[in-house]
């Protein structure tokens, strides 16, 4: 196994006054700067990726598949490969970015991982023992998210293992203390601001109930909480 960590920028995309703050993409500018980006922004984001790991690893045996959507820079699929040593499985990392895509790739060279830009909304799922989907909920269309659930389960192995973190609908008292989290971070109030402005038509977030209640529906059983800092929730359920 090869691997090749490539150090970010430091994030500024939203230091300076912009006269029209357009719709976040997971552009170029973004990737540039993405791992600063999210541990300043997302509290526990070591910990869900590390532990996301952990999980995947007791469920995936020699010869099986791993799906990471959303995969973004490869930092749950190397998590994964951290945790299973030298097993030999098949880890399909999917992103529709392809910036994300192409640096993933650079970043992470293993024979077992393979790299897709790609809707994950179209993938054509082969059956999987562990299935993660890390902060990309967020990002569907609501009226999209059943459908992928649904599909995912229904192509997974018995008793595999779906893990999903998300930002969710929680207390006005844990969103201030995010953004004091932020501030914390060196996030001034007007990057905070221009940010949650550029989010808004891009992330909708649901309740932790909604979560759960559409992990079921959806077929899968036991889905329960397994993390949460503050606002943002891990959730495990199984096939």
């Amino acid at each position: 196994m090869s691997k090749t960590t490539v150090d970010s920028l430091r994030d500024q995309i939203y230091r300076a006054k912009q006269p029209k703050v357009d719709r976040f993409e997971f552009n170029s500018q973004v990737v540039s700067v993405f791992p600063d980006m999210i541990r300043r922004s997302i509290p526990g984001y070591d910990t869900i990726i590390h532990l996301s790991g952990v999980l995947a690893a007791q469920y995936l045996t020699p010869g099986s598949r791993c799906y990471d959507l959303g995969c973004s820079l490869g930092a749950t699929t190397a998590s994964v490969l951290d945790s299973i040593g030298e097993m030999p499985v098949n880890i399909e990392s999917v992103d529709a970015s392809g910036p994300m895509i192409e640096e993933a790739s650079n970043r992470i060279t293993d024979s077992r991982v393979h790299f897709q830009q790609a809707d994950i909304r179209k993938v054509s799922f082969r059956p999987a023992s562990v299935v993660i989907l890390n902060f990309v909920l967020q990002f569907l269309p609501p009226e999209d998210r059943f459908t992928l659930l649904n599909t995912v389960r229904n192509t997974m192995n018995p008793d595999g293992l779906l893990i999903i973190s998300e930002k969710v609908e929680f207390t006005e008292e844990f969103d201030e203390i995010h953004t004091e989290f932020k501030r914390s971070n060196s996030y001034s109030d007007l990057e905070i601001a221009q940010k949650r402005q550029a989010l808004e038509r891009v992330m909708q977030i649901d309740s932790e109930h909604t979560h759960l209640n559409r992990l079921y529906e959806a077929g899968f059983r036991r889905p329960r909480r397994w993390f949460q800092c503050l606002n943002w929730v891990s959730f495990i359920a199984n096939a």
